[in-house]
């Protein structure tokens, strides 16, 4: 840091009970002893990040974007030469990106030299000079933005096109077993707002007993919205929502659990300081019965068998996988007909990635037997996902949405061949 090379990480951590330019003038230290000098350099480089407005707030109050932001501020306070962004817009709403990219812009017009790690390919491309692809470990490709959203090896490695033609084959297999027959939940034109901001322009989507449908799109792009207004979290403006042939449009979150419907939210929302069996139990509120408890319970050891040696740990101790498997088992243990998976591959590493998406079709194909309830086609799963092509290759069929609209739809091979899937998310 001292040569010039400051760098902002991931997962942002601030000095929460600190204000904001309090924790920017940590930075500034490194070349200012004086407070009155440290101070005027972290004033600065507020307003190169849009924060003056929360000068004196404390950061841990701050929302996940400015906390971004604040994160980059810091760094910038030691005045580097090189600043190392790691991924600063994942986990932004499409407003917040907006914001992030206009603030790196100025950044970089400033003549400060950057260097992202991104995965937001259509974020990235009008604002890289130069853009390095990574594949397993190697670099696959390296060229202005125009070049490499036309590199046939970079649409492969980010899309997945190898995959097609067994794609193609295993849909073909599941259209068979699982016909287009009993729709268990339909959705028709929602809107949808956050504080008289829209953010769904009329949403329709259906979902057939026993399918894995993906809705895949960007940050923003209202994935989330849409499951939170499915399990009651949300209520829409206008439009409908329909479950197993009943009005569930008002219909509250926890009574839409008794219903059937059961949501895995991003980022696991696990309660950290109770057990790992704790957690599972609270998930199976629904039912006072303790042998039916005891039977799901023995149902999501089997389908997690790590949970079962992790049952008396608390779940802040659990790796990210282990939490993600923990999520989908309390999720599992209401006994639900339609599973809401959003972002679960948010925060893994590849390996466990794959191994969550096996879960997702045995959980479709088997569902968790209990000794009153038994499914003749498993438990149906609604998947959001950033992650196109593994989503895409498990789903029976798949929706893109792009702004708060359904922009296409069909079956899932079908949708990675589409030209215009591979231009939106290849940024062009």
């Amino acid at each position: 840091t001292k040569l010039g090379i400051a760098r902002t990480f991931q997962v942002v951590k601030p000095l929460k009970e600190m204000s904001v330019l309090d924790n920017i003038m940590v930075g500034a230290f490194l070349h200012h002893s004086g407070a009155s000098e440290a101070r005027k350099i972290a004033q600065y480089c507020l307003s190169l990040c849009f924060l003056e407005d929360f000068s004196d707030k404390p950061a841990g109050e701050l929302p996940i974007g400015s906390k971004k932001r604040l994160e980059i501020a810091r760094a910038l306070a030691t005045e580097p030469s090189l600043l190392l962004l790691d991924e600063s817009i994942s986990g932004l709403t499409s407003t917040e990106i907006h914001e992030m990219l206009e603030m790196i812009r100025r950044l970089r017009d400033k003549g400060i030299t950057i260097l992202m790690v991104e995965h937001i390919m259509e974020a990235i491309m009008p604002l890289a000079n130069t853009i390095v692809v990574l594949s397993h470990g190697e670099k696959i490709a390296e060229g202005q933005p125009q070049s490499i959203v036309h590199n046939q090896e970079v649409i492969t490695a980010y899309l997945g096109e190898k995959f097609v033609k067994k794609m193609n084959m295993q849909n073909q297999i599941m259209l068979t077993r699982h016909p287009m027959s009993e729709i268990i939940l339909e959705v028709k034109d929602i809107h949808c707002e956050y504080d008289n901001v829209p953010v769904l322009h009329g949403v329709s989507l259906r979902v057939c007993k026993g399918e894995i449908v993906a809705m895949v799109g960007s940050n923003g792009a209202g994935k989330t919205t849409t499951l939170r207004t499915i399990a009651g979290l949300l209520h829409p403006v206008s439009g409908s929502i329909r479950f197993m042939g009943k009005d569930i449009t008002r219909t509250e979150a926890y009574a839409l659990v008794r219903n059937g419907i059961s949501y895995i939210p991003e980022g696991r929302r696990l309660f950290g300081k109770l057990t790992v069996r704790q957690n599972l139990e609270l998930g199976a509120y629904t039912t006072k019965e303790r042998s039916v408890i005891q039977k799901r319970l023995h149902e999501v050891f089997r389908l997690f068998p790590i949970l079962d040696e992790r049952q008396n740990q608390t779940a802040e101790t659990l790796s990210g996988g282990e939490q993600q498997m923990c999520a989908i088992a309390r999720g599992l243990m209401s006994d639900p007909a339609l599973l809401l998976l959003d972002e679960i591959s948010l925060g893994l590493a590849p390996s466990l990635v794959e191994a969550v998406f096996d879960t997702i079709i045995k959980i479709r194909d088997q569902g968790i037997t209990i000794l009153i309830k038994i499914r003749d086609q498993g438990i149906t799963i609604l998947l959001v996902e950033q992650l196109v092509q593994e989503s895409l290759e498990i789903a029976d069929r798949g929706y893109v949405i792009q702004t708060g609209r359904i922009v296409h739809d069909g079956p899932s091979h079908e949708l990675l061949e589409m030209p215009e899937i591979r231009a939106a998310y290849m940024g062009m």
